[in-house]
């Protein structure tokens, strides 16, 4: 079956027209607190955003110790700026009556917080991060969710959230950030992207042992992974019975395959067969 759907996608990245790939979910999620329900102000969103990979939900030590979270082992903080500016104030001199203008210092200090995927209880809050999240009501698709749930408790290092941004696979975390599934433009959407993220993480060091860090890769690495990962999702699909899926999958894989012009077919089809391990690898085979 692998081999088929690996045809049908070189023949379609060969022959048909280069389209715009699609975004396929809406979000604008901004960085809040998990505590207070407050979203963070000034550069904290654009500074929380880019140290966890896309994540919005973040909390405190203290505040994950009066609420009895847990954080995983190994978490590392997000660090956050608050700045109060200097103001003007006035002063009347009780002796003589003069008013009198001064300024106030500013205020600049750090904060550290620690993204959702940092805890590995929630305490009490537990219940409400489930329930808000509007994973169970959105998603349907029980083959495609066998799937995903299987591949997660088989991998105990693997974690995986939503509520964030975009979507992305970090490597160093062994992390995968989705946003919310009800924030796609359909299930399919949804299970495509995820399949996408968990084919980058079927490369980890402690699995198929695939290059996976930007910094150490050059473009055609880079570009090579991101097929790989993208077949892989498609084999995942298809295997789920997920359509509707196929043309943004196309125009995704032809936007990176742009870069491998110079390797031409045979590079190609070199991440399809690590995108048939990776698929496999994923399913349990």
């Amino acid at each position: 079956m692998f081999e088929k759907i690996q045809r049908q996608i070189l023949t379609a990245i060969r022959e048909q027209e280069v389209l715009p790939w699609v975004k396929p979910w809406n979000c604008n999620a901004v960085p809040t607190n998990l505590l207070t329900g407050k979203p963070y102000t000034g550069g904290n969103p654009i500074l929380l955003n880019f140290q966890s990979g896309g994540e919005c939900q973040f909390m405190g030590f203290n505040q994950g110790k009066s609420v009895g979270a847990r954080l995983k082992r190994g978490s590392k903080s997000c660090q956050g700026v608050v700045y109060r500016p200097g103001s003007k104030r006035e002063q009347r001199d009780s002796s003589t009556g003069e008013v009198k203008e001064y300024w106030t210092r500013a205020i600049v200090k750090t904060f550290h917080v620690f993204p959702l995927s940092a805890w590995d209880s929630l305490g009490k809050l537990e219940g409400k991060i489930n329930q808000d999240s509007g994973i169970d009501t959105v998603l349907g698709n029980s083959d495609a969710a066998t799937i995903r749930d299987r591949y997660q408790a088989a991998q105990t290092d693997l974690t995986l959230s939503h509520g964030s941004n975009g979507a992305s696979y970090m490597p160093m975390r062994d992390h995968i950030a989705l946003p919310n599934p009800n924030s796609f433009t359909s299930e399919s959407a949804y299970w495509a992207t995820c399949y996408h993220e968990m084919g980058h993480s079927s490369g980890h060091e402690t699995r198929l042992k695939r290059e996976l860090t930007p910094a150490n890769m050059d473009v055609a690495s880079y570009s090579k992974e991101e097929l790989v990962a993208e077949i892989t999702a498609a084999y995942l699909c298809s295997v789920a019975k997920i359509e509707n899926t196929r043309q943004n999958s196309i125009s995704y894989l032809q936007h990176w395959y742009k870069k491998l012009e110079e390797d031409g077919i045979e590079l190609l089809i070199s991440a399809a067969s690590k995108a048939d391990a990776a698929a496999k690898f994923i399913l349990g085979k």
